[in-house]
């Protein structure tokens, strides 16, 4: 028995990294023309340029403000900066940012 093209041969678009090859497997199993591509891009943590130039201004006291959304995020951006910096260091810093800028 034929199992029904429920996609009917629409373009699918998944944005995976890992399961590419699966995900357009199941996309295709069931009908659909697929288009997989990562969702990121993964970068040694040493060549990230622009994590080490946001650390170096940091370390300056040229920025006042800095937003830190994610813990995941933040622990990310330590691990790289922690390659070229002390941590203490950068926490230090990245305080004394907070402080500036939460006059009341």
């Amino acid at each position: 028995m034929k199992t029904p093209e429920r996609l009917c041969g629409l373009r699918v678009l998944s944005l995976e990294s890992r399961r590419a090859p699966e995900m357009a497997k199941l996309i295709a199993s069931n009908g659909g023309k697929a288009t997989v591509a990562p969702s990121m891009r993964e970068i040694p943590l040493a060549s990230n340029a622009e994590a080490l130039a946001f650390a170096r201004t940091l370390s300056k006291a040229v920025s006042t403000w800095s937003f830190f959304l994610t813990g995941v995020g933040t622990r990310a951006l330590t691990r790289v900066v922690e390659t070229v910096y002390p941590v203490e260091r950068f926490v230090t810093c990245a305080a004394k940012a907070y402080n500036c800028g939460a006059r009341s």
